[in-house]
């Protein structure tokens, strides 16, 4: 038996793209019979107001055993929230010594890096000579401002990636992008799995969805919607779209994790183009509600902007899009060219040309054969490629080789 600690810091087992692809990967390594697995929370959640939240301190989520070590929901006060995010930079350490006496911890998996979180992990590594792998799942942008506190998060991040990852033992890299990075540090190839996504594709099909906007097509968009996101590219290009159809409905779901809405921000820029009346937000609401909405749609959209983010990450939420058997428009950024084929997986369109986004859209909504022949395509490459359940043995394989 292969006793594995996976632990992350973000949200879990629900919020967010972290919590997706961590909530996944454990369920897939947790059907192989000679693993034995838990999830270490250290950080409290940031969906405190949710019905998502787990509400016990251990337990077993959809079959997977967690513990949070600290706080189960973040403080929002500034000093609550400062011990929280100071002790997940030592609790897992602490407990790992313990784990490791009573021979309880084989390999330890840390969903992604920076010098003040993934320090410990090493340091126990040394101590233990247990196998650590590390997850990288993104690259941030410098900062302007290096002094400012964005520039020292940013350092922090930076160092971690390129100074201390290397000193794990594997690599599950989310990209190309970051498979390259790594071993430019000198880090071994056979010992770097590339995993853009875990899904798990039957979540996602829900039966018997009324239309959300009878007599419209809807285009629906999940997420934080943020710029390096796309939705100003979304919003200006459904702009266009609408200067040609009256018979369409933008649906943006989701919102900030934590601090302010951004809704109120988004809703005047809808003003502005004219559209308020043909676009609505959600925002933050469930996973069950989240299915819902995307079922609800009959397109999907993903319009990233090019740039280091979207060069270096995979966005999780495209496997989703898959998996409720709807079109889909993603720019072609970062990996998707990689994966993907114009008008065989998806419709790809150039990151921020609205003419050609606005262009995509009405060829979904007015070729039915063209949308039958891509999302057939495409659920079948995710369950090929990306469910949780194809994965298991590759992953089991690949973490104690």
């Amino acid at each position: 038996m292969t006793h594995i600690k996976i632990f992350t810091k973000d949200n879990y087992p629900y919020g967010g793209a972290s919590a997706n692809f961590v909530r996944n990967l454990a369920r897939s390594l947790a059907l192989n019979e000679d693993i034995d697995l838990e999830v270490i929370i250290p950080r409290g959640n940031f969906f405190a107001n949710s019905t998502d939240i787990l509400t016990s301190r251990t337990g077993v989520s959809e079959g997977v055993r967690y513990r949070y070590l600290g706080f189960k929901t973040h403080p929002k006060n500034i000093s609550g929230a400062v011990l929280d995010n100071l002790f997940s930079n030592f609790f897992p350490f602490v407990f790992l010594l313990s784990q490791f006496f009573r021979k309880k911890t084989d390999v330890v998996i840390v969903y992604n890096t920076s010098l003040s979180w993934f320090l410990q992990f090493l340091l126990f590594r040394w101590i233990s000579g247990r196998k650590l792998i590390v997850i990288l799942p993104e690259f941030y942008k410098k900062p302007v401002k290096s002094w400012s506190a964005q520039g020292f998060k940013w350092k922090d991040f930076y160092i971690g990636l390129k100074f201390l990852s290397v000193k794990a033992d594997k690599v599950i890299a989310l990209t190309t992008f970051m498979r390259r990075f790594i071993s430019d540090q000198g880090f071994e190839e056979k010992n770097i799995f590339v995993l853009p996504n875990v899904t798990d594709v039957s979540f996602f099909k829900t039966q018997d969805i009324p239309p959300y906007r009878p007599g419209e097509f809807t285009i629906g968009y999940c997420g934080t919607p943020t710029f390096k996101d796309g939705i100003d590219d979304l919003l200006i290009s459904f702009a266009e779209l609408c200067k040609t159809r009256n018979d369409v409905h933008l649906l943006i779901i989701g919102d900030a994790t934590f601090g302010k809405s951004l809704i109120p921000e988004l809703t005047l820029k809808a003003e502005q183009l004219g559209i308020n009346k043909m676009v609505s937000f959600t925002g933050l609401v469930s996973l069950n509600e989240v299915v819902g909405y995307l079922n609800a749609c009959q397109i999907l959209t993903l319009t990233r902007p090019a740039g280091i983010f979207a060069q270096a990450g995979f966005p999780t939420k495209l496997g989703e899009y898959f998996a409720c058997g709807k079109p889909v428009l993603v720019t072609a950024v970062g990996d998707i060219p990689e994966y993907f084929i114009n008008k065989k997986h998806a419709i790809i369109v150039q990151p921020g040309d609205i003419e050609q986004i606005a262009s995509g859209f009405r060829e979904l909504i007015d070729n039915k054969a063209l949308v039958n022949f891509i999302t057939m395509n495409a659920e079948k490459w995710l369950i090929e490629n990306l469910d949780f359940r194809s994965l298991s043995g590759k992953l089991n394989e690949f973490i104690k080789s």
